[in-house]
């Protein structure tokens, strides 16, 4: 589901392991954490600030299932879609 380091990786024509070393070195993370990351901010700032389709959200992060995408929602954010779209949190 999206981009995996490993793809990251081929695009550049390194190997998985020397990519991670450098995006350790560089951002004290490893290419999986640095997209999670990514996908977590880029859902967090489509749910408060667009009208955007839940679906569509998870669509833009790589995500095709919806039982998927509530899943990571919960556990990287607290809160279901739903809830985070609509305001129960504040």
């Amino acid at each position: 589901a999206g981009i995996r380091s490993i793809d990251v990786a081929a695009e550049l024509g390194m190997s998985n392991g020397h990519i991670n070393v450098l995006f350790k070195d560089q951002l004290g993370k490893s290419v999986a954490a640095y997209i999670r990351s990514r996908k977590v901010t880029i859902v967090s700032e489509l749910l408060h600030g667009s009208e955007m389709p839940i679906k569509a959200i998870a669509g833009r992060i790589g995500m095709s299932d919806l039982q998927q995408f509530n899943k990571f929602v919960r556990r990287e954010l607290g809160y279901a879609p739903r809830e985070l779209r609509g305001g129960l949190t504040t």
